[in-house]
C-alpha cells in the first residue's frame, strides 16, 4: 500500500501469480542432456483511489508466458561440449498503457562450447547469442533509451536512435583461451562483444551493452606445505573495454596475494588501480564524460574452516583523484556447535563519497556547450548498514529448518549542486560559486538559476536526500516424506520505509523499523519423484 500524488491510496501486489508451469529435465541415450522451462504468470491489477476519491482498477501485469530450453551434449570422453540455449517472453498486451511500456515479445537464442586438451590443462570455450524484441514504437523506444544502451546521446554518432522502430537486435559473443591445470602456472585470455542493440532483460540481467573488451589473468600458485605457509598463490590481472565508438571506457590492473598459514588461518590482500577512462553512462543519456583515476584495496582474514566457530573480517577501501572515496567493514562469526545447528551472524558498514551523484537533466537550449541541456550533479555521502542472520538447525535427515533476517537501513545527504562543465570531462560548476545561484526553500526544494541574474531559466530539485530503512525475514520448513519427495512451508515477512532526513541514526532508524508495519506471505510447496 503507497499513498502519495497522483493517487490518495494504492493496493497494488508486489509480484505476479504463477498459473501454470512445466519443468522437465533429463537425458537422452544418445548424450543429450535437455533442460525446459515454461511458466504462465496471470494478469495483476491494482486498485487504487484518486485524488476526488473514486474508486478504480488498472492492469498494471499482462498475462505472460515464459520459455526456456536448454540443450547440452559431451563429446570425446567430456573433453569436447556444445549445446544452445533459447528463451521467449510473450505478452497478451490488451491494456493500451501497457502496450506502450513492454515488449510484446522477446526471443534469445545461443550456441556455446568447450573444448580440453593435455588432460584438462588447457580449455577453449565461446558463446555466441542473438537477441530481438518487438513491440510498438513507444516501448522499443524506451529499450533505446534505458540506461543499458542510451542510444540517444548526443555525441553517439555509432548509434542510430529511431523512436519509430517497432523492433530492436542485437548480438554479443565471447571466445576465452584458459590454462586451468598444471603445479604452479594458470591464465586466461578473454575477449567479449556486445553490440549495442542486444537485449536480454526480459528474461534476465544485462546491466550494460555496446562494448568490446578484452582481460588477462596470470596466476601462480604453491601448494607444497612449508612451515608458516600451508597454501599460497599471487596473480595479476587486466581488463580493458571500448564501446563501439572506440572510446576507451574502462581499464582496471589488479593484483591478489592469497594464503593459508599452517595453523589453517586464511586471507588474501587485493591492490586495484583504475587509470582515467571515459564514461558514456554518467550523465544518463547526454553526452561522454570522464572518469577520474581510481584506486581500491581490500584485505580478508578468516580463521580455522575445521573449527565449530569461524571468525572473519573484511575490509575494503576505494579513493579516486577528484576526492571520492568508500569504507566498507564487514566481520563475521559463523557458530557451529552441533553437527545439526549453523548460526552465521554477518554485519556490514560502509560510508561512501560519490563527487558526482547523477540529480536530473534540464533542458535548456543556452547551454550549448552540453547540447542544449544542463547535467546535474551533486556530491553524495551515504551511510548504510546491515545484519545478515542465518539459523540452519537440521532436526532429523528428513526435517530441517532454514531461518534468514536482515535489517538494512541506508541513508543519502546530498551537497554541492553542480552541473557538468563540458563534455569528455568530470569538471562540474558548483551553484552559488562558479555558476549561478541556488536557494532551498520551507518544502525542501532547491531553486537554481543558473547564470544568477542573466536571461537563463530557473529550474528547481526536489531535496533528494534519504533514509531507507528494510527489514526482510523468511523462514524455510522442509520435510522429505519419502526419499526425493519432500513438503516446503515457506514464510517471508518485509517491512520497508523511506524518510527524507539524509543522517544516520542508528537507534531511530532501526527502532523505526519495527513500528512499520510487515507485509506477510505463507507459502506451501509439494515436491514428488516420479522415479523414471
Amino acid at each position: 500500500m503507497l499513498q502519495g500524488a497522483p493517487y490518495g491510496f494504492v493496493n497494488s501486489p508486489s509480484q505476479t501469480t504463477i498459473d501454470a508451469a512445466l519443468k522437465l529435465t533429463g537425458k537422452t541415450r544418445r548424450g543429450w542432456s535437455i533442460g525446459f522451462l515454461d511458466a504462465l504468470t496471470s494478469e495483476e491489477h491494482a486498485r487504487y483511489v484518486d485524488t476526488l476519491g473514486v474508486q478504480r482498477e488498472h492492469s498494471i501485469e499482462p498475462l505472460t508466458n515464459y520459455t526456456v530450453a536448454r540443450l547440452r551434449r559431451d563429446l570425446k570422453g567430456g573433453n569436447t561440449n556444445i549445446g544452445g540455449i533459447a528463451t521467449s517472453v510473450v505478452r497478451n498486451l490488451s491494456d493500451p498503457t501497457l502496450k506502450s511500456m513492454l515488449r510484446s515479445n522477446s526471443i534469445v537464442a545461443g550456441v556455446d562450447f568447450t573444448q580440453y586438451w593435455r588432460g584438462r590443462a588447457w580449455s577453449l570455450d565461446g558463446f555466441l547469442a542473438g537477441s530481438r524484441i518487438r513491440g510498438t514504437a513507444e516501448a522499443i523506444d524506451l529499450a533505446q533509451r534505458s540506461s543499458a544502451r542510451y542510444y540517444q546521446r548526443p555525441d553517439a554518432t555509432h548509434l542510430h536512435y529511431d523512436p519509430t522502430r517497432t523492433s530492436l537486435q542485437g548480438g554479443a559473443g565471447q571466445i576465452s583461451l584458459n590454462k586451468i591445470g598444471g603445479k604452479h602456472w594458470e591464465g586466461s585470455l578473454t575477449y567479449q562483444d556486445w553490440s549495442p542493440g542486444f537485449e536480454i532483460n526480459d528474461m534476465g540481467y544485462l546491466s550494460g551493452v555496446d562494448s568490446r573488451g578484452y582481460s588477462t589473468l596470470v596466476l601462480y600458485k604453491e601448494s607444497k606445505p612449508k612451515k608458516v605457509l600451508r597454501y599460497w598463490d599471487a596473480f595479476a590481472f587486466t581488463n580493458n573495454s571500448f564501446n563501439h565508438a572506440g572510446d576507451l571506457t574502462y581499464q582496471g590492473y589488479e593484483t591478489q596475494f592469497e594464503w593459508t598459514l599452517s595453523n589453517y588461518w586464511y586471507g588474501n590482500s587485493r591492490v586495484s588501480w583504475y587509470p582515467a577512462a571515459f564514461d558514456d553512462r554518467l550523465t544518463r543519456g547526454g553526452p561522454m564524460s570522464r572518469i577520474p583515476n581510481a584506486g581500491r584495496w581490500n584485505f580478508t582474514l578468516g580463521s580455522d574452516t575445521r573449527k565449530s566457530y569461524l571468525a572473519k573480517g573484511t575490509v575494503n577501501f576505494t579513493w579516486n583523484d577528484a576526492g571520492g572515496r568508500a569504507q566498507t567493514y564487514t566481520p563475521q562469526l559463523t557458530l557451529h556447535p552441533t553437527s545439526s545447528v549453523l548460526l552465521d551472524l554477518s554485519p556490514t558498514i560502509s560510508k561512501t563519497r560519490d563527487m558526482a551523484q547523477y540529480v536530473k537533466t534540464v533542458d535548456d537550449p543556452t547551454a550549448t556547450a552540453t547540447y542544449g541541456a544542463r547535467y546535474v550533479f551533486a556530491t553524495l555521502d551515504q551511510t548504510s548498514m546491515s545484519l545478515d542472520t542465518r539459523l540452519n538447525w537440521t532436526f532429523s535427515p528428513k526435517l530441517s529448518l532454514q531461518l534468514y533476517v536482515q535489517p538494512f537501513v541506508v541513508t543519502g545527504l546530498y551537497r554541492d549542486f553542480k552541473e557538468l562543465r563540458q563534455p569528455r570531462a568530470y569538471e562540474f560548476d558548483v551553484y552559488g560559486r562558479q555558476a549561478g545561484t541556488i536557494q532551498r526553500d520551507s518544502t525542501g526544494t532547491y531553486r537554481i538559476d543558473p547564470d544568477g541574474s542573466g536571461p537563463d531559466s530557473v529550474f528547481t530539485v526536489k531535496d533528494p536526500n534519504f533514509n531507507f530503512r528494510s527489514l526482510l525475514g523468511n523462514a524455510v520448513l522442509r520435510w522429505e516424506y519419502r526419499p526425493g519427495s519432500a513438503i516446503f512451508l515457506v514464510w517471508q515477512q518485509s517491512r520497508s520505509e523511506t524518510q527524507p532526513f539524509g543522517d544516520f541514526d542508528f537507534s531511530r532508524d532501526f527502532r523505526a523499523l519495527l513500528q512499520n508495519g510487515p507485509e506477510n506471505i505463507v507459502a506451501v510447496k509439494a515436491t514428488y519423484w516420479l522415479g523414471i
